[in-house]
């Protein structure tokens, strides 16, 4: 009896050992360009960080999610073997789908380039940027410049430094005009700064331009962080920002504490 019990407690640890190893992963990188409608690729954007990739079992309709990291990288692990349907969204690119199949014991690769029309972009990244330090934040200047548009837009730009000190400056249609200097608190401007490196700011384009026929609310806004004596200025003209860089443009207001200036 003894021994049978043995050979049944063996047996359930071996199907549990080898149950745990039928499963099977993605992995892949999403870039994208933007094309002529139609047409041609103007520009190659080698990495696209925050993209969402929804990964749905097509046998049980059993849904995983995941995002890729600022080299706009992914990794999936865990996946039971089967047929899966990939949707890749990211904010100014076409949805893509795609289906793969996942093998027991084996990593499918499943990048991805994500086109846009409506959106023209300049000045991207040659290859995916990576290996930045946590930046020395006293050495940190980020900044946020609304240029405002035809009708009525709050224009105005805010300086935040890594010490705490804060410039406004109030341009138009806000409730305070002319410049302002106060304090806030430097560990909010470290958090805000770890923020640019945690969304891939490194890897969006310089610019981003989207146009719509009789728009009369065009704005610019320009979002540059400088640590040391490397800076970035992403412009958005009125539309098509990336996917995060709206929410960190809210995180700057916030930690700058403008609202009642701009309200």
């Amino acid at each position: 009896m003894r021994a049978l019990l043995l050979s049944l407690l063996l047996a359930i640890l071996l199907l549990g050992c080898t149950s745990k190893t039928q499963t099977g992963g993605i992995e892949g990188s999403v870039s994208g360009a933007t094309v002529e409608p139609f047409g041609p690729i103007k520009s190659k954007i080698p990495a696209i960080p925050n993209a969402k990739i929804t990964i749905r079992n097509l046998s049980t309709q059993a849904v995983t999610t995941a995002w890729s990291d600022s080299n706009g990288e992914f990794r999936v692990a865990g996946l039971a073997p089967s047929h899966y349907e990939l949707s890749f969204a990211a904010k100014p690119f076409k949805r893509e789908l795609h289906t793969i199949d996942v093998k027991a014991n084996e990593t499918t690769d499943a990048s991805t380039r994500l086109l846009t029309e409506a959106v023209d972009v300049y000045g991207c990244p040659a290859r995916p940027v990576g290996g930045f330090q946590t930046p020395d934040v006293s050495r940190v200047l980020i900044r946020l410049r609304h240029i405002g548009c035809r009708e009525r837009c709050p224009a105005y730009s805010v300086e935040v430094h890594g010490d705490g000190r804060v410039e406004y400056k109030g341009e138009r249609d806000v409730s305070i005009l002319g410049s302002k200097t106060y304090r806030v608190n430097p560990s909010d401007v470290a958090a805000l700064a770890r923020q640019f490196f945690e969304k891939g700011f490194f890897n969006f384009c310089a610019s981003y331009q989207e146009l719509t026929p009789g728009e009369a609310t065009v704005k610019t806004t320009m979002t540059t962080i400088k640590i040391g004596d490397y800076a970035q200025t992403v412009s958005v003209y009125g539309g098509g920002a990336p996917q995060g860089l709206d929410d960190l443009d809210a995180q700057i207001d916030r930690v700058a504490n403008v609202a009642h200036f701009v309200k």
